[in-house]
C-alpha cells in the first residue's frame, strides 16, 4: 500500500521533533568531569561561595574532588565557608572539613546513614539509636566488658552523658571503639622498653586528660552556639516564608479573589516555604491554591448557612413557646415539640431560604396564621397513626368496644433511642435528643431535614417486650390485662418489689440506717426494671405489708419541673421545691402532689412517682460497701 504524503509529513516532522528534543536533552545534561582539570586558585574561590551543604556534597561527588577539597593545604576553604555561615570555632584536633560536616551537614547517622540524627557534641559523632545500642557503654558496665580499663583508663575517655534512652548529668557513657583505642595505645606504650617510654607515656595521659576537659568545655559551647543558629536560621525561614506568602497574596488579589481568601491558603505547604517565588513556581502552585480557595469559600458558605438555620430555628422557636403560652398545660403538652413545627412546610420554607435572605419573627407570620390548623393535623395524623399500631398488635386479645388507648398493656416506645416508655397520654413526655450526648456536634447541617434527624425525635412504636412485662403485672394483681386500664393501675402505688435489684441503703427520718429494696410502681416495673425479666418481680405479700417503713428522700434539685395549672415555667423550668411553692401560694394548693399539681418537663424522668418511698428490709450481704440509694 503505498503510503501518502500526509502519514509521511507527519512522520518527517515527528522525527525532527525528536530530534530537537534530543539535543535540548543533551544540552541541559552537566557533569562536572572538567572542573578539576580547572586551575586550583579558581576551583577554592569558586567553592569559597558556596553554601556548607552544597561544598559537603561536592566534597562527596567522587575520589579527587574528596582527596583535593579534605586536603591538610585547603582547611582555608572549608574555614571561609564555616565563617560566612556564623559557624562557632573548631576545637584543634578536628580537621575544618569535618567540623563543617557536623555543623552543617545532613543529620544522618555516621555509621548507617540514618536520617533525622542530632549530634552529640561530647562524642563529637552523629550516631543513630540503632548503631550506639552495641557502641555505646554504660560507665559501671565498662569494666566488665573491657577487664583493662580501669578509672585511670576512663578518665582519658571522652564520655557523654546522654544514653540511648536516658539523660542525667551523673551518667557517663563511652564509645567502645574510643575504649579500645585508648587502651591499645596504653599497652604499647607500656610494652616499650626504650629509655623515654616513661616520659611519652606520661605525656600521652595528659595530653588526653587535657582533651576530655577540653571537650566538655567544647561541647557546652557548641550547644549554645547550635540552639542561637537553630533559633536564627528559624526566624530568617520565617521572615522569608511572609515574604513569599506576601507576594502570593498580591498576585491572588489582582486575580480578583478577596483579602478573606487568603486565610485559605495561609498554611499551605506550597506557601510555607522558604523559597524565593519565581514565575514557574507560580505557575506551578497557582492551580493548587484556587483549588483550596474554592474548597475553602464552599465549607464557610455551609457554614454560615448552617448558623443561619440554627438562628431561624431559635427565633421560630420563641414565636411558638409564645404562642404555647396563651394555653394551659393540658393543653400544650401535646402540641407538636419546636422541632415538628420545624418540619411543618409552611415555616420549612422560611428556614431554609438562603442565607443572604434576612429572616426575622415577621418572616414566619403567614406561616403562624397557618399554625393551629397545622397542630390540629399534626395531632390527628398521631393518634391515627398510634391506634393503627394498637389494632395491629392488640386487635386479637381486646374487645372492639374498649379504647385500647386507655389499657395498662398498651405500652408505646421510640424507633430511635430505645430508651422511651409510656402510655397514650404520656407521648407528650418523649424527646430524643435530650439523650443523645452528641447533640453539642450538630453544627454542620445543611437542610431542616439534617436538622431534624440530629435534634428530633424517633417514631412512635407499639412496645412489644414492655406490652409483656405489663400484661405479666396485671395478671400478677389477679386482674384481666384485656379490661385493666392504665388508672386502676396507677391506683395501686407502689405494689411491687424487684428481687434482682441489690440491696441498697437508705436513711430513715430518725437517722438510722435500712438496707432493703424499694417498692416500685407498675410504670417503674416496665421501664428500669424490664431487663431483670418478670420472674424477678413481684407483689408484696401481706406479712411484707406490715413491715415496710418509709425512708427519706433527698431534696431534687434539677430544673426540670413545671405547673399543672399556669404556663409560668415553660422552658424555663425550676425545681421540685420552687414549683411546689409556687403551686401553693399562687394557685391555694395545700399539699401539692406530683402529676396532678406539677410535673417535670417534657424529655426528663424522675424517680417520684410516689409522695413517699417505702422500702422492705433485707438482709446485709456481708463484704460489700453501699452507697446511699436516696
Amino acid at each position: 500500500m503505498r503510503r501518502s504524503s500526509k502519514t509521511a509529513g507527519a512522520k518527517k516532522v515527528s522525527k525532527e521533533t525528536q530530534d530537537k528534543g534530543k539535543a535540548r536533552q543533551k544540552k541541559r545534561r552537566r557533569d562536572l568531569s572538567l572542573l578539576p582539570t580547572m586551575p586550583l586558585d579558581i576551583i577554592f574561590a569558586i567553592c569559597s561561595i558556596l553554601t556548607p551543604r552544597d561544598l559537603i556534597n561536592l566534597s562527596r561527588v567522587d575520589a579527587n574532588f574528596c582527596r583535593t577539597l579534605t586536603a591538610n593545604n585547603v582547611s582555608f576553604v572549608w574555614k571561609a565557608v564555616r565563617e560566612a555561615e556564623g559557624g562557632i570555632e573548631p576545637p584543634q584536633d578536628i580537621p575544618e572539613y569535618r567540623w563543617v560536616d557536623l555543623l552543617f551537614g545532613v543529620s544522618a547517622c555516621d555509621v548507617c546513614d540514618a536520617r533525622h540524627v542530632r549530634v552529640d557534641w561530647m562524642l563529637r559523632r552523629r550516631i543513630c539509636k540503632r548503631c550506639l545500642k552495641p557502641n555505646l557503654i554504660y560507665g559501671p558496665r565498662v569494666a566488665k566488658l573491657f577487664p583493662g580499663a580501669d578509672a585511670e583508663v576512663l578518665s582519658l575517655i571522652p564520655h557523654t552523658n546522654t544514653g540511648i534512652t536516658t539523660i542525667s548529668n551523673s551518667s557517663r557513657f563511652y564509645w567502645a571503639p574510643d575504649i579500645d583505642d585508648t587502651i591499645d595505645k596504653l599497652d604499647r606504650l607500656k610494652a616499650d622498653h626504650k629509655p623515654d617510654s616513661p616520659k611519652h607515656l606520661r605525656g600521652f595521659i595528659n595530653e588526653r586528660k587535657n582533651l576530655v576537659e577540653d571537650i566538655l568545655k567544647h561541647a557546652k559551647k557548641c550547644l549554645e552556639w547550635k540552639a542561637q543558629y537553630e533559633a536564627t536560621k528559624a526566624d530568617e525561614s520565617e521572615q522569608l516564608m511572609g515574604e513569599r506568602y506576601q507576594e502570593i497574596t498580591s498576585r491572588l488579589l489582582e486575580l480578583g479573589y478577596t483579602q478573606d481568601d487568603m486565610s485559605a491558603i495561609r498554611w499551605c505547604n506550597s506557601v510555607r516555604k522558604s523559597a524565593k517565588l519565581t514565575s514557574s513556581s507560580w505557575k506551578k502552585i497557582l492551580p493548587g491554591l484556587e483549588d483550596t480557595i474554592a474548597q475553602d469559600r464552599d465549607m464557610v458558605a455551609k457554614h454560615e448557612y448552617s448558623r443561619a438555620l440554627l438562628r431561624r430555628t431559635d427565633i421560630l422557636k420563641t414565636l411558638y413557646t409564645t404562642y404555647q403560652r396563651g394555653f394551659v398545660p393540658s393543653v400544650w403538652k401535646q402540641m407538636p415539640p419546636y422541632m415538628d413545627v420545624c418540619m411543618f412546610a409552611a415555616f420549612k420554607t422560611v428556614l431554609e431560604s438562603p442565607t443572604k435572605d434576612q429572616i426575622t419573627e415577621s418572616s414566619f407570620s403567614r406561616a403562624m396564621e397557618e399554625l393551629p390548623n397545622l397542630i390540629a393535623a399534626w395531632q390527628q395524623d398521631r393518634a391515627i397513626g398510634v391506634r393503627n399500631l394498637v389494632v395491629a398488635e392488640l386487635s386479637s386479645l381486646v374487645s372492639t368496644t374498649v379504647d385500647t388507648t386507655t389499657l395498662a398493656i398498651c405500652v408505646f416506645g421510640c424507633n430511635r433511642c430505645y430508651n422511651y416508655s409510656g402510655t397514650y397520654t404520656d407521648l407528650w413526655r418523649h424527646r430524643c435528643f435530650l439523650h443523645r450526648s452528641y447533640i453539642y456536634w450538630d453544627f454542620g447541617f445543611q437542610n431542616i431535614d439534617s436538622f431534624y434527624e440530629c435534634r428530633g425525635s424517633g417514631d412512635v412504636i407499639f412496645d412489644i417486650r414492655r406490652s409483656a412485662m405489663a400484661s405479666y403485672l396485671v395478671g400478677m394483681v389477679s386482674r384481666e390485662p384485656a379490661a385493666t386500664t392504665i388508672q386502676e393501675m396507677d391506683s395501686l402505688g407502689d405494689a411491687f418489689l424487684c428481687m434482682d435489684c441489690p440491696v441498697n441503703m437508705f436513711r430513715l427520718s430518725g437517722g438510722n440506717i435500712l438496707f432493703g429494696r424499694p417498692l416500685l410502681t407498675w410504670r417503674q416495673c416496665i421501664t428500669v426494671h424490664l431487663h431483670n425479666g418478670p420472674t424477678k418481680v413481684r407483689p408484696l405479700t401481706t406479712e411484707e405489708q406490715s413491715k415496710l417503713q418509709e425512708v427519706d428522700l433527698d431534696p431534687d434539685m434539677s430544673s426540670t419541673w413545671s405547673c399543672q395549672y399556669c404556663s409560668e415555667y415553660l422552658e424555663q423550668w425550676a425545681t421540685h421545691e420552687s414549683v411546689n411553692r409556687h403551686v401553693q401560694d399562687v394557685h391555694g394548693v395545700d399539699d401539692p402532689v406530683i402529676e396532678r399539681d406539677l410535673f417535670v418537663a417534657p424529655g426528663y424522668a424522675h424517680g417520684r412517682h410516689h409522695k413517699v418511698l417505702r422500702a422492705l428490709e433485707f438482709q446485709k450481704p456481708p463484704g460489700y460497701v453501699y452507697p446511699y440509694h436516696v
